[in-house]
């Protein structure tokens, strides 16, 4: 493709929104806990086009059981309903702490941390 800079980025990433490519939406949830929790991410996921990369915002009020609390930054990949990713990211006194959960034929598994 090679590269592409001024004015010719611009167009390329309006067109990837344009087409689909790319679902840029920067919402921000707040959670009152992991059910509430789960079913953001769910939801979001849900309203998402097949093929799709998605980010968003949420801030855990209540502690999720496995995430903790905090403000997480959260982007995805949806390749269709069976198959997608999401990636949850948040911030310790010292560090970051980075989670991941995948859909496989269409079930999620647990949230993992790894970082």
């Amino acid at each position: 493709m090679g590269n592409i800079n001024g004015a010719g980025r611009s167009a390329w990433n309006r067109n990837l929104i344009q087409d689909g490519s790319v679902n840029i939406k920067f919402n921000s949830f707040e959670s009152g806990g992991t059910e509430t929790f789960n079913v953001i991410y769910d939801d979001f996921s849900k309203n998402t086009s097949n093929t799709s990369w998605y980010s968003f915002a949420v801030t855990h009020i209540a502690a999720h059981n496995i995430l903790g609390g905090g403000v997480y930054y959260v982007e995805g990949f949806k390749t269709n309903e069976r198959y997608e990713w999401q990636k949850a990211t948040s911030y310790e006194s010292t560090s970051i702490r980075q989670f991941a959960r995948s859909k496989v034929n269409g079930a999620w598994n647990e949230w993992v941390r790894i970082i």
